[in-house]
């Protein structure tokens, strides 16, 4: 799981429009879930709002990467540079 600044107002209004939600956030590093738990610390979420989960498919990454790359959608790092005119 990739979250950048980028995502939190998208994620703020979908907690706003749907509070009652259940979240479920996969991940495939330690790090990354990491980075669930703090996204979820920076929503309010309490633990008990959110469900967290290792991807075990070693192939996820790689059809990520395919359905980014068939429909062009920029991804964190490419967003990042232009943002930052590297």
């Amino acid at each position: 799981m990739e979250l950048g600044e980028v995502d939190f107002p998208y994620l703020g209004l979908i907690r706003e429009k749907w509070p009652y939600v259940h979240w479920r956030f996969g991940y495939y590093s330690e790090e990354d879930e990491i980075k669930i738990d703090n996204v979820a610390k920076r929503l309010k979420m309490e633990t008990t709002e959110y469900t967290k989960f290792i991807f075990k498919n070693p192939e996820s990454r790689t059809i990520e990467n395919e359905i980014v790359a068939r429909l062009s959608i920029p991804t964190y790092d490419q967003v990042e540079s232009y943002r930052k005119g590297i």
